[in-house]
């Protein structure tokens, strides 16, 4: 077991279309030089290489095909055991991206400079704007498993029917679409909207899942306090896409 570590500055600055594109080398010594402990933390990298190393192996998953989130986030969330508050330290997204698992970022995205050179960076380096969970490679995948994962002897188990904790991340990386909707939007801040949205949007079409989040928005501006929303919030999002989809229907 291993410290989590945060990528400073000096090392960011090292990052460049070459290394991206893996065509140029950094020194482990250098990210080593430039990066900080990040106290109290242990993560098995170990583990997490190994799943990667699968995945690279089998058929089902070639090159920048995206099913193979679905098969990496629960790893990914088990083996790195921090908090929500910790975890919005976007310097440890940095080490994991560019640093121990910058073959993987380079296997699951396919990277075009002239069409979206901040595309390519944000995989590794992530972006800063307010809410935007799903930019950086490793982050996404640990972040949606953090807000999907449920544990089977609780009381929200039940409520959405799921018998395995990482049912409902994998429901989300499956439609990718529905992953990045919910942590590109404000209501990924709680963890039982998110459950109930997965649960109730997985099986949805694209256009009814585009549209959901600003639904979602005017909705809950309409509510009680947050707290009810959160107790209540599969009976929310489900009353919500009956009403979307009669608006269809009519």
């Amino acid at each position: 077991m291993s410290e989590l570590r945060l990528l400073q500055q000096q090392a960011v600055s090292e990052i460049d279309e070459d290394f991206i594109s893996g065509e140029r080398n950094i020194k482990p010594e250098l990210f080593e030089r430039h990066s900080s402990p990040v106290e109290g933390t242990d993560v098995d990298y170990g583990a997490i290489q190994d799943r990667i190393d699968g995945i690279f192996v089998d058929p089902e998953y070639p090159e920048y095909e995206a099913s193979m989130d679905a098969e990496l986030a629960p790893t990914i969330h088990a083996e790195i055991d921090i908090d929500r508050r910790t975890a919005r330290d976007e310097r440890i997204w940095y080490y994991l991206a560019a640093v121990k698992f910058d073959d993987f970022v380079r296997y699951r995205w396919r990277f075009d400079f002239e069409d979206s050179r901040a595309a390519a960076f944000e995989k590794f380096l992530g972006e800063t704007r307010a809410n935007n969970l799903y930019s950086n490679a490793i982050g996404r995948l640990w972040w949606l498993a953090e807000l999907t994962h449920v544990d089977p002897a609780t009381e929200a188990a039940v409520d959405v029917g799921v018998d395995d904790e990482y049912e409902l991340t994998r429901k989300a990386f499956e439609f990718n679409f529905l992953a990045n909707r919910i942590l590109d939007n404000a209501f990924h801040m709680s963890k039982p909207l998110v459950v109930a949205v997965v649960d109730q949007f997985a099986d949805e079409s694209q256009d009814l899942v585009n549209d959901m989040p600003d639904r979602l928005s005017t909705l809950l501006s309409m509510m009680p306090a947050e707290g009810w929303v959160d107790d209540n919030s599969v009976e929310v999002v489900e009353k919500l896409k009956r009403q979307m989809k009669r608006e269809r229907s009519d």
